[in-house]
């Protein structure tokens, strides 16, 4: 198919949408690292609200954000697809709700009933990834419950076609080991990415990084 669909899963907070503001800055705003520090960054494209960064939202999309003024709970409500266009492909990422949420087992109930729904919508899946939050050593347990059960009844060749990508950290900072995501989640060697989150901590007025905990 042209169209690449991938479904993004995660704890809360792990990242999902930062990941897809980060993808969507590379095929649509600014590849150059200069600037996103600059004093007039213009150039700066994002598809899903951040904070301190809304004058760079672009498109009309109704957001699926809940208060991102509030990042004690997950941030996404209802899983939402966002297309790319990325030279000759077209990639689909279908962001969701997290696991683990501070609303307690009630509200992961929700976010399962969420998914199901989403994923009767569309024909077929190219793929999973994972998002995790690289700075953490280690993964929540109804997460991990989560992605045991969909081995368990997801075809082989789509759980085969799953990757991970660790936010907040690059390859040196990661205090999730690589062993954790082979054990835990399947996760195949080679298949772990690392996206160092610089351009959402980073305060505009202040011009002072925030150290994220």
């Amino acid at each position: 198919s042209k169209v690449k669909r991938f479904i993004l899963l995660g704890e809360s907070g792990a990242g999902k949408s930062t990941f897809i503001n980060t993808f969507y800055n590379y095929c649509y705003g600014t590849r150059n690292p200069d600037d996103i520090f600059a004093d007039d960054q213009s150039k700066v494209r994002l598809a899903i609200p951040c904070k301190d960064w809304l004058d760079r939202i672009q498109g009309d999309e109704k957001s699926s954000e809940r208060d991102i003024n509030d990042q004690t709970k997950s941030q996404t409500m209802c899983c939402t697809s966002y297309m790319f266009h990325f030279n000759d492909i077209t990639i689909e990422l279908i962001d969701t709700p997290g696991f683990n949420d501070a609303a307690g087992v009630a509200q992961d109930d929700i976010t399962l009933v969420e998914i199901e729904k989403i994923l009767q919508k569309f024909p077929y899946l190219s793929g999973i990834i994972i998002v995790a939050n690289g700075s953490r050593p280690r993964l929540g347990t109804a997460f991990q419950h989560f992605m045991q059960m969909l081995h368990q009844i997801w075809p082989n060749n789509l759980m085969q076609n799953m990757c991970a990508v660790l936010t907040n950290c690059d390859n040196t900072s990661c205090s999730l080991q690589s062993q954790v995501l082979h054990t835990d989640l399947k996760v195949r060697e080679g298949a772990i990415f690392h996206v160092q989150n610089s351009l959402f901590r980073w305060d505009r007025k202040t011009r002072t990084t925030k150290v994220i905990r």
